[in-house]
């Protein structure tokens, strides 16, 4: 045994059950009533790799804790399973970010970069509130960085679209594309 794991902690499973509390869900306004029936009864989530660190620890109690009263949000940018908690199937784009929704939403694995559902009518709104400054000015330089970080609102942008696209509601497709 090496010296470092004397004094390491073991989790004696693999997976992590977090309940989820219906009413909870609902009155918090964190699943519109209208989805209840999609709502699951739990998430179970199945840690990878052999070590949980401080930082997915704290995580995880922030989500045991909240019980479902207030939201919670991921950041995009980020593709490890780690970084979204293994919970990959229970998020939901608003926006630029993704909010942790009790209903599951399988991934497809044949394009791993689109994670979870999208709320078109949050985003919809939210994203023609989006202040674009002065974009289409010839005298504001982009630098590589922010051209490279645009793809993000981009991706979001063509997300929101196909799923509009899908619901049948072409004219918010075209408008979120002007």
């Amino acid at each position: 045994m090496r010296e470092q794991d004397l004094n390491a902690n073991y989790l004696p499973s693999e997976s992590i059950r977090i309940p989820v509390n219906k009413e909870s869900v609902i009155n918090n306004k964190i699943v519109e009533s209208s989805l209840s029936d999609e709502i699951v009864d739990e998430i179970i989530i199945k840690i990878k790799g052999q070590a949980l660190y401080k930082n997915r620890l704290m995580m995880l109690d922030i989500i045991a804790e909240n019980n479902w009263e207030r939201p919670i949000y991921f950041t995009g940018g980020s593709f490890g399973d780690d970084d979204y908690l293994w919970m990959k199937d229970y998020l939901q784009l608003e926006g630029l970010c993704y909010k942790l929704v009790p209903i599951k939403t399988p991934m497809d694995q044949s394009n791993p970069y689109e994670m979870g559902r999208v709320n078109t009518e949050k985003m919809y709104n939210m994203v023609k509130n989006w202040d674009w400054g002065t974009k289409g000015s010839a005298n504001v330089y982009f630098d590589v960085e922010s051209r490279k970080n645009s793809i993000t609102y981009r991706g979001n942008m063509i997300r929101l679209i196909d799923q509009l696209i899908i619901e049948n509601d072409y004219v918010k497709a075209a408008r979120s594309y002007a």
